[in-house]
């Protein structure tokens, strides 16, 4: 096998962390692999840190009907016998591609397909993949059921997880350390700390992962039930992080909350936290809750797109209805109270996830994929 990933993006995203974590798993097997990008950015800079052959493919179009030859002639100069794309437009150049330099080629669908009203002729190559027969993978049954509706073959479409690597223990005295950074005084050791870790933009909906923490804030002050106390450290950066911490201010929770920003530890950052929330308003399947599951921690999760199947109520996590920040903020009081269930759903959604997730599971799906 010799595999050429090609992926249109270059920043940090679920997409590009699969992408990245594919390419070091084949490396790593001694399979020849190379990642083709039309942007640089995060993805880029870690392929280099990681030794990974990168290539840069210039194209300056929206509609690039040249990027298909591009691509064709780097797969054979290359002697590539595979060409797996990654997102919904690398996916339609990407099987041209495929079909011009005479290879196997399958393309991965992310999440993009929940959101297409901002890319132009959707219709038109979606029907283009289906005349050339390109075989897909969905990372979530959700996902694939939007492909099937939009007309695309089901027998075309096939789900394959996330990849997942397992999760660093942390010695206890690293992770005190780092559970004493998140906030200027000094926490309980028995403090429960909530993570959320995504960039900062609408869909994310972090107005309601703050309005949530508040809220179950409040309701511990009120019933003085000698609860241990919780915080909440928010991962991540973007346009919208001036706004989130004006509203946490507003909401007099920013004592209890930190903003770190963008950070290249997130791993141990999910090994010093207790629990996970993800806020989302749409996911198809959220790398970050893959990555806090292999972390045993106890996730919960707006009920929005493929979660579901892997966050289960009371058995690897607990849901609430997108936007309904009450509903969350309870939740979050529950584990407050019940401790003891959150490290019991931390452990359920990790072995869940392993048996599902792992990266070489993944890998061995992807490799019957190329067969076919």
């Amino acid at each position: 096998m010799n595999i050429l990933i090609f992926i249109e993006s270059g920043g940090p995203g679920g997409a590009e962390q699969v992408v990245l974590s594919l390419a070091k798993r084949l490396k790593q097997k001694g399979i020849p692999v190379a990642v083709a990008t039309l942007r640089t950015g995060w993805l880029t800079e870690s392929l280099k840190a990681a030794d990974i052959e990168h290539i840069h493919v210039e194209s300056n179009t929206r509609l690039d009907i040249g990027l298909p030859w591009r691509l064709a002639r780097i797969a054979r100069k290359r002697g590539c016998t595979v060409l797996h794309s990654h997102l919904l437009d690398s996916n339609f150049y990407g099987a041209i591609a495929g079909r011009i330099a005479g290879i196997a080629q399958l393309g991965t669908e992310h999440g993009d397909i929940h959101h297409i009203a901002s890319k132009r002729f959707v219709s038109a190559k979606l029907l283009i993949m289906k005349l050339l027969r390109a075989r897909l993978s969905a990372v979530s049954d959700f996902s694939r059921k939007r492909l099937v509706d939009l007309g695309y073959p089901e027998s075309l479409v096939t789900v394959v997880g996330n990849p997942i690597a397992p999760a660093a223990r942390l010695e206890p005295a690293r992770r005190a350390e780092l559970r004493s950074s998140f906030f200027s005084e000094e926490l309980s050791p028995d403090t429960w700390i909530w993570i959320h870790v995504a960039n900062f933009r609408a869909v994310k909906d972090q107005q309601t992962l703050l309005r949530g923490f508040a809220h179950s804030l409040k309701r511990g002050a009120r019933e003085h039930s000698g609860a241990r106390g919780q915080r909440l450290v928010l991962v991540g950066d973007g346009d919208l992080r001036a706004e989130l911490e004006a509203t946490s201010k507003e909401l007099g929770i920013q004592d209890a909350t930190c903003f770190l920003g963008f950070r290249d530890d997130v791993q141990e950052l999910l090994a010093a936290s207790d629990g996970f929330i993800l806020s989302s308003k749409s996911e198809a399947m959220p790398m970050s809750i893959l990555e806090a599951a292999m972390a045993g921690l106890c996730v919960i999760s707006s009920r929005v797109g493929g979660v579901p199947e892997v966050v289960r109520v009371d058995e690897t996590g607990l849901l609430f209805e997108k936007g309904d920040y009450e509903a969350l903020g309870e939740l979050l009081s529950t584990i407050e109270r019940e401790p003891q269930k959150g490290r019991m759903l931390g452990e359920g959604i990790r072995d869940f996830v392993t048996s599902r997730y792992s990266i070489d599971t993944v890998l061995e799906s992807y490799f019957a994929l190329y067969a076919k």
